[in-house]
């Protein structure tokens, strides 16, 4: 599935580049890549994290550490970049 997911990831990217030419292969591609994407993704995080509630909690436990921290990063810059533009700088 890899070799088709690169296929597919080319082909948007051409459509991107090349609007007219590659006008209904690019859609297809982004509908066909966001599918086999998301088979992919599921399976893995169903092998990684196992239907159950301990595997769940690992799961929420995972992505919260990996979020929240860039995200509160990113609120504080984003903070004091408006604030400094609003005082004149």
């Amino acid at each position: 599935m890899g070799y088709l997911r690169f296929w597919l990831a080319a082909n948007v990217v051409f459509f991107h580049g090349w609007y007219e030419v590659f006008y209904t292969t690019g859609l297809l591609s982004v509908y066909c890549f966001f599918a086999i994407s998301g088979f992919l993704i599921t399976r893995i995080c169903n092998e990684t994290y196992a239907l159950s509630f301990a595997g769940q909690s690992r799961f929420f436990l995972n992505r919260l550490l990996r979020i929240y921290p860039l995200y509160f990063v990113s609120l504080a810059f984003s903070t004091l970049i408006i604030y400094a533009a609003s005082s004149g700088g």
